[in-house]
């Protein structure tokens, strides 16, 4: 589970640290840029819920 959870904490680095390729776009403007970004929220979302659920298992501290 510690593996994991190192992995999934290289992920979330990983997106956080991408620098959007793409100028802000005003919501509703442009139907598939706020997909993505609706995507890319939920993913970020479910990687900070799974490292918080393993971090409580595994009884650490977790500084998202």
């Amino acid at each position: 589970m510690e593996e994991e959870l190192e992995r999934l904490r290289g992920i979330l680095q990983g997106l956080r640290a991408t620098p959007d390729p793409l100028p802000p776009s005003p919501p509703g403007a442009d139907y598939v840029y706020d997909m993505f970004k609706e995507l890319e929220r939920r993913r970020v979302a479910a990687l900070e819920y799974e490292i918080r659920r393993l971090s409580a298992i595994l009884n650490r501290k977790t500084e998202l």
